[in-house]
């Protein structure tokens, strides 16, 4: 979604894949870009203005968030994710460090898993979650770990979010050796303490950067903040119109 909450962009992940951008709450479609083979991990900017995404496992694309004209491709990186301050998470899968850039200072951070799930920014630090592994808070000009949060066994963070109204992270627990239990986590961004806020009755959830809210497949809209139910929405549809009728 937008920062401002006016489009959304969703892509297909396949061999001949797809992107389109959708105006809300029209649904109308304000581009799309077609034969974009294996599509995915879509990443906004702040600003809204530059979206990137990954092509297959080691290309990342950056591309006009308006128009979805290219702006330029990353070889050899298959993470590319952006905060504050013109910082930049970037993965590089054949290296066995991140590294978080501005302009042109860049530091490493160590990786600690096979795969990089999430990260998220806050003005002066990142928080990173890998598959099977911990939670880190580093320093995003030193690179140094500020704080570390140690799931419970068989259990991972899936993704983060920085909620810059009360300037706590948070993230989605999830016991993916047995896919028993899912809970909305708030973290001190200053200390690590975990906190868990909301149980969670749900197998996908996506953070909104535009209105601090957690959305989740069965249709709950939670207000981070308070880990209150506002609403639910109506979804998985389960009966489709025929188009034909």
């Amino acid at each position: 979604m937008h920062p401002d909450g006016t489009f959304i962009v969703a892509g297909l992940s396949a061999r001949r894949g797809s992107i389109t951008a959708h105006a809300i709450p029209t649904g109308t479609v304000s581009w799309r870009r077609d034969k974009v083979a294996e599509c995915g991990f879509f990443d906004l900017d702040r600003s809204g203005s530059v979206l990137s995404f990954a092509r297959g496992r080691t290309t990342i694309e950056r591309a006009d968030a308006h128009s979805g004209a290219t702006i330029d491709v990353l070889p050899q990186t298959c993470r590319y994710l952006s905060g504050p301050a013109h910082y930049t998470l970037l993965d590089d899968p054949s290296q066995s460090t991140y590294v978080i850039a501005q302009r042109e200072h860049t530091v490493s951070v160590p990786k600690l898993s096979f795969a990089l799930l999430g990260a998220a920014f806050s003005s002066r630090t990142a928080c990173i979650t890998e598959s099977g592994g911990p939670v880190r808070c580093v320093d995003c000009t030193t690179g140094a770990e500020l704080w570390r949060y140690t799931p419970p066994t068989d259990s991972h963070i899936l993704d983060l979010h920085y909620n810059a109204l009360d300037r706590f992270f948070y993230g989605v627990l999830w016991h993916y050796e047995r896919g028993e239990f899912r809970f909305l986590v708030r973290f001190d961004s200053g200390t690590g303490k975990a906190t868990r806020v909301r149980d969670l009755d749900s197998w996908v959830e996506v953070f909104s950067e535009a209105t601090q809210q957690l959305v989740t497949s069965s249709g709950e809209v939670i207000e981070l903040s308070s880990g209150e139910l506002l609403g639910k929405l109506g979804f998985p549809q389960k009966e489709y119109p025929d188009p034909s009728c």
